[in-house]
Parts: C-alpha cells; structure tokens; sequence
C-alpha cells in the first residue's frame, strides 16, 4: 500500500472513531511513515514553534540556520544535475529529527477531532519504528 493522502488518512480515522462510537471493534494498523520525515515543510515548522511553542529570536534563528542552505544534485556517471535547494525534510536519523517532525505534526490535536492519543501512539510507532 502506498502513501496516504492528509484527506484519506482523515478519512480512515473518522471511519474508526465512528465504529468506537457505535461499539464496534475497531483497529487501524498504518504501517509506512518512512516518508512522513520528508514531507516537514520548512516555514511552516518555524511558523509553528514561533506561534504555536513561542519560540522566538534567537532560538528561532537556530533553528532557521539548521533548516536552511541544504542543497541536493544527483550524479549519474559524468553527469551531474543541477543543484536545487531543500525546503522540506528534516534528517531521520539525527538527534533532532524525530522532535521536529513531532513539533511540526503536534497541532493535529488542535486542528481535527482526532483524539490526541491517537496520534501519540502514531508518534510512539514512528519512533519506535525509526530506533530499531
């Protein structure tokens, strides 16, 4: 199974909330977020520790410095792409990672009527799943 569009994951979900409503079993297993790292939109995370988390001046320009200037070109034999600017992503396996992208996803409980242990057992997997 592929990805999961922000619409049908939410989609999913009301559907498993409506059945635990009505008493029905109900379980959801969603397996793939080796992609999910990659998806963390740049601006938008500092808007949200500046807004959300008041992360502000120099903090914020940490963060900022970190998240700028990556750079990404692909070399195939003697060719080499040209070189584009990264604006989304944060790295997996560093110490950081994991906490941006759960900074970045934390306004879910906010935004949605996804129940808030939901999506910490979904941030519980992820990380889990990204330390074995």
């Amino acid at each position: 199974m592929g990805c999961l569009l922000p619409w049908q994951y939410m989609k999913r979900m009301k559907t498993l909330l409506q059945s635990a409503k009505d008493g029905l079993t109900s379980c959801a297993v969603f397996c793939d977020l080796s992609k999910a790292f990659d998806t963390v939109d740049h601006d938008m995370l500092l808007w949200k520790n500046n807004t959300f988390y008041g992360i502000r001046i120099l903090p914020l320009k940490s963060l900022a410095s970190y998240l700028q200037g990556w750079q990404h070109y692909t070399v195939v034999g003697v060719y080499r792409s040209s070189v584009l600017e990264i604006t989304q992503g944060v790295h997996k396996r560093s110490s950081l990672g994991p906490l941006l992208f759960a900074l970045y996803e934390n306004y879910l409980p906010k935004a949605s009527a996804v129940n808030p242990v939901l999506l910490l057992m979904t941030l519980f997997c992820l990380f889990q799943a990204e330390n074995v």
